[in-house]
């Protein structure tokens, strides 16, 4: 699964980070990866709030990427 956008504050990335958690933890799936593309002044706090909620193998963060990086993991992701 995907976001692209930007990591602030207002985006709810720690809500999305919240899912994760359930999803792996309460639903017992470990068969996902979470691929989040962006940028932000938030970008660290949601980097330190998947460790502590332990789902940061399930979850990469790439920052920034270039548009070829970019249409990789879209091309990747599953569409719901």
């Amino acid at each position: 699964m995907g976001y692209v956008g930007v990591m602030g504050k207002q985006e709810g990335i720690d809500l999305l980070l919240t899912a994760v958690h359930h999803i792996v933890f309460k639903l017992n799936r470990h068969d996902i990866q979470f691929g989040l593309v962006g940028g932000g002044t938030e970008l660290q706090a949601m980097r330190d709030l998947a460790l502590q909620l332990e789902v940061s193998e399930f979850v990469t963060f790439t920052g920034r990427v270039s548009d070829n990086e970019l249409l990789e993991m879209l091309n990747s992701a599953i569409y719901a």
